[in-house]
């Protein structure tokens, strides 16, 4: 059933005040003897009502009342606290105020779907992961809308939290239920600002696994190739990243490389004018010859053209990479080597559909 909606005329007078913040309302209708488990279509009482709302003393009268249960679950099995994981201040102190009445900081009672920590994490609320780890939530407990807290944390690139998570217990090299792990996360990132690359330099100086390779083989290497952020290969690559560690369908960094490194003046000798400019860099050819460099030739040479799935030159061809085709001949690659009948020299992007998209947290 869609309980997304909220229908008005299921309520209670105490569940409306709450819901509209009316705290001298509610004040009143408690002190006449009002009862608080009353619920909605929804199965949200008057204390989800205030949580959500934000509305502090609120939630402050409820958390008096004799038969409030703090705990209390939602048709969809969710608690007053995981609905304040909000990421407004207000929100923080209503978190405060819910974990010192006893609110179960992992929600035990609930389900996996949506959990406080992570919701706080998603939604940038520092004050909030504080408080909620100082009351023992658990820093690797995974729900199915944001993910691992910590992933989340490194993916958005919040150094404070990343930072708190890890003095609070979290695993810097756990895997996520897709098999990936905060290092993953981040080199996968589609854009980059100015909080990003500190994450990166903690994960690294913190000893996280340069190598670790999700279900598919893929390295958080070659992620970075393939968004082509030069200063996060180059990090990767002086932290011990191999790049000639190979998917299980043998393609490496170097095909990657091929693929999505190109040069401003590639761009647009291959027609491709109407792509926002902003997103080429004209130096990333630097990439491909820098891992070009670092492959073995016995990598990149086949022994036989039966176990190629991806040639590299066949690759080259296909994107019109006309600077990587240059780069392995001058490199001494000989292209009969690559001689095949398959067309297929498209390289997949490393499993899109294990990363999440990123979504709008709606209480």
């Amino acid at each position: 059933m869609d309980f997304s909606e909220a229908y008005d005329d299921t309520n209670t007078s105490v569940g409306l005040a709450a819901r509209l913040g009316d705290a001298k309302l509610l004040k009143e209708l408690l002190q006449t003897g009002h009862p608080t488990n009353g619920h909605d279509n929804r199965g949200w009482r008057p204390l989800h009502e205030a949580a959500a709302g934000g509305h502090v003393e609120c939630v402050r009268f409820l958390l008096l009342a004799d038969d409030v249960d703090v705990d209390a679950l939602t048709h969809e099995s969710t608690t007053a606290l995981q609905l304040a994981c909000l990421p407004q201040s207000s929100h923080s102190e209503v978190v405060k105020l819910l974990l010192s009445a006893g609110a179960d900081p992992n929600m035990m009672c609930g389900d996996n779907w949506a959990l406080p920590l992570p919701k706080a994490v998603a939604n940038k609320n520092l004050e909030t992961v504080r408080y909620l780890l100082d009351a023992g939530a658990d820093p690797n407990r995974e729900d199915y809308e944001s993910g691992m807290p910590f992933h989340v944390a490194a993916a958005k690139g919040l150094l404070e939290i990343v930072q708190l998570l890890l003095e609070n217990g979290a695993e810097i090299n756990r895997f996520d239920e897709s098999e990936r792990t905060a290092l993953h996360v981040l080199t996968y990132r589609q854009y980059k600002d100015c909080n990003t690359f500190p994450v990166l330099e903690l994960l690294l100086k913190r000893g996280c696994d340069v190598n670790a390779r999700m279900q598919d083989g893929t390295t958080a290497l070659m992620l970075a190739v393939q968004s082509n952020w030069k200063d996060a290969v180059n990090k990767l690559l002086e932290h011990g990243a191999d790049v000639n560690v190979m998917k299980a369908d043998g393609v490496l960094a170097l095909h990657f490389a091929i693929e999505f490194c190109l040069d401003y003046s590639e761009e647009h000798s291959c027609g491709n004018s109407d792509e926002d400019e902003t997103n080429v860099d004209p130096g990333c050819s630097d990439l491909l010859e820098k891992i070009l460099s670092l492959t073995s030739m016995e990598h990149i040479v086949p022994k036989s053209t039966s176990v190629i799935k991806y040639s590299l030159f066949h690759l080259a061809v296909e994107w019109n990479r006309f600077n990587a085709l240059k780069a392995l001949v001058e490199t001494g690659v000989p292209p009969d080597k690559f001689l095949q009948e398959s067309s297929n020299a498209a390289l997949d992007e490393a499993d899109v559909n294990l990363f999440r998209q990123e979504v709008v947290l709606m209480p």
